[in-house]
């Protein structure tokens, strides 16, 4: 999901949160303070790319009139909870639309890898004439699992960023970096 550094502000591990059902992590270290301004700022540059490649790209493509509605509500829905910094609310531009309601068959593994690559690819975030065909391709027999996992990942972790207490306000000492195993409370593995 993560597979580099780079790899943290792009869209890639919002669509597996989305997809997978996955929680985000329990506890990140992100930019230290109390300020709604700076808590979770890889949260909303990871969201702000998920809706950038689907804006920038998608809606360049040639899709029926009910699939453009379904983008638009979802980039609406994206852009309302990274402006808001909230996930409260964040179903209304979704009305009308059939992101959330449609019936969906489950991707293949590959399918999932597929989708997850494409937010984390940086010739994604604005392709060219070629790039869009290609991804036109790619995206065409999943859309819906896109915008409903782009939704629900950026849905659940505006959720979890938009509250105080889950960053990390300085690294961990080396001690407990290096040791073998390390113990968190309330964690199952």
């Amino acid at each position: 999901m993560i597979p580099d550094k780079d790899s943290l502000r792009r869209g890639g591990w919002i669509i597996a949160v989305g997809l997978l059902n996955l929680s985000p992590v329990p506890v990140y270290m992100d930019v230290a303070g109390n300020s709604i301004d700076k808590r979770g700022v890889v949260f909303w540059q990871s969201m702000t790319r998920v809706k950038e490649v689907i804006e920038n790209n998608f809606l360049h493509m040639s899709w029926d009139e009910q699939d453009l509605k379904d983008i638009r509500a979802t980039i609406n829905a994206l852009a309302y909870m990274i402006k808001e910094k909230t996930d409260s609310s964040a179903t209304r531009p979704l009305a009308g639309s059939a992101v959330l309601n449609r019936r969906l068959d489950i991707l293949t593994p590959r399918q999932c890898e597929q989708a997850i690559r494409i937010f984390n690819d940086k010739d994604y975030r604005h392709a060219d004439e070629g790039g869009l065909k290609r991804l036109e391709k790619q995206v065409r027999p999943m859309l819906h699992h896109i915008l409903r996992a782009a939704f629900i990942g950026a849905r659940d972790c505006a959720g979890y960023a938009k509250n105080p207490g889950r960053e990390l306000n300085r690294l961990l000492p080396d001690k407990i970096l290096n040791a073998d195993k390390i113990f968190l409370q309330g964690c199952e593995s």
